[in-house]
């Protein structure tokens, strides 16, 4: 019987490296990328909302009804423009759609006149199956 020399039975494996530099690059530019973009996808609409000590909880949610008037008294709903019949209209198809989503929340920049946001806030509470209307406010520190 003959003798084999266990080096001769090896044989080179060569063993592939991934370098993980390139991988790194990529995702941290990723993550500064998706940092930078992420507070612009938030909000279209200026609405400068004014300021309250108080405030209480507001769960918001994606189903939520937001109505918002900007300083020129313009409505939207939901970032789409609208007058106030309109506004009611489209209130009273969402109830019939989803009784459940029955909350509406009003943005109104500050620089209204107090009646312009009370006068949307009459007519949408005046809607039947409108359980909430609120008003929303900035924190202050």
């Amino acid at each position: 019987m003959r003798k084999i020399r266990r080096s001769k039975l090896r044989k080179n494996i060569s063993v592939p490296e991934v370098s993980l530099t390139p991988l790194i690059d990529t995702a941290l530019t990723l993550l500064i990328i998706f940092m930078i973009t992420a507070p612009m996808m938030h909000s279209v609409i200026k609405v400068d909302l004014p300021k309250a000590k108080e405030q209480a909880p507001q769960d918001f949610n994606k189903e939520s009804l937001m109505v918002s008037i900007d300083k020129a008294g313009v409505i939207f709903i939901n970032k789409e423009k609208v007058s106030l019949s309109a506004l009611i209209d489209y209130l009273k198809k969402s109830l019939v759609r989803d009784p459940k989503n029955n909350i509406v929340f009003i943005h109104g920049d500050k620089s209204l006149p107090y009646e312009t946001i009370i006068t949307t806030f009459d007519q949408v509470s005046a809607i039947k199956g409108i359980e909430h209307v609120a008003l929303v406010t900035q924190k202050t520190l």
